[in-house]
């Protein structure tokens, strides 16, 4: 009988803890995207690498292209925002994420500003480069307008070790890219001719973007990083100063005192517990140390 009295105990025990679980889910399901205030100024911070997909690489953060470009819907379409502010610390990431996210901007109807603190280079200075209006530390980090394409080969280690490489393709081309053999000088060619391509696409749209002179382009097409107070003599940037600068410029283009609305993703349901990210990205250019996936895919990078 006291058996009977304790199952039945733990089963309202469990199932008690399984219905607070469960809401606890949905609470957090209705609240994984921001949560939104009344206000006029959209702040949408651009963190970390910019990629797809979410994810901290030790301890810093990731800006997923999607949650931005679904911010920027949000914000386009409401009736009570009237400017766009990004907010800016990045080193870059990949190319197709900085563009999607560039593209939107290009599309949105609102009027659009950014503003650079620490960083603000390659992919996330061409996410800036698509706005109206660029506000940067005079010490922050910008410009790198720039590709690059990487991919570890160890083939020298294979022989060393007495092992090798047995070709198996169906075009000539198929494997190229594997870190199994050393690239060909045709092979290395085309990666070239590749990197080269994708960077005059980023580099035709900040010099339409900001209208360089053909002497500022001779400049930064070399994807050399600038300061804050260097991007402003290269017209890289439109003023030097702090976010709250930055939103004193909004304000007297929308000429109303603003009321910021922050557009953040929080941190899931498990790391909000355990305080731990359970996913790692590889690092994107502008950071010291690199990731890689030992595969025969090429990492391009802003």
């Amino acid at each position: 009988m006291q058996k009977e009295e304790d199952g039945s105990k733990y089963n309202k025990w469990f199932i008690g803890f399984l219905i607070v679980f469960i809401i606890l889910l949905v609470v957090l399901a209705f609240t994984s995207k921001s949560s939104f205030k009344n206000g006029n100024v959209a702040v949408i911070k651009i963190n970390g690498e910019i990629g797809f997909g979410k994810g901290t690489v030790f301890g810093s953060s990731v800006t997923d292209a999607d949650d931005i470009i679904g911010f920027i819907d949000d914000a386009d379409k409401s009736s009570e925002i009237k400017a766009i502010l990004f907010e800016i610390d990045s080193p870059g990431g990949s190319a197709v994420a900085s563009q999607e996210i560039v593209q939107k901007i290009q599309q949105t109807k609102k009027p659009t500003f950014a503003v650079i603190r620490e960083t603000g280079a390659s992919g996330a200075y061409w996410i800036a480069s698509a706005t109206k209006h660029i506000t940067a530390s005079p010490m922050s980090i910008t410009g790198s307008v720039g590709v690059v394409a990487s991919y570890l080969e160890f083939g020298g280690l294979l022989d060393n070790y007495n092992i090798s490489y047995q070709r198996i393709v169906s075009g000539n081309d198929k494997d190229i890219g594997t870190p199994f053999r050393e690239p060909t000088r045709e092979e290395k060619d085309i990666f070239q001719t590749a990197v080269d391509s994708i960077k005059q696409i980023f580099l035709d749209d900040v010099t339409k973007s900001r209208k360089l002179t053909p002497d500022q382009v001779v400049i930064v097409k070399t994807a050399r990083f600038f300061t804050g107070a260097q991007a402003k003599e290269l017209n890289l940037v439109d003023d030097l100063g702090t976010k709250a600068d930055a939103i004193k410029y909004v304000e007297s283009q929308i000429n109303e005192t603003a009321e910021i609305v922050e557009y953040n993703v929080p941190e899931g349901f498990f790391k909000s517990l355990t305080g731990s990210s359970m996913q790692n990205l590889g690092f994107g250019v502008g950071s010291a140390i690199m990731q890689q996936k030992v595969s025969s895919k090429i990492d391009v990078r802003t």
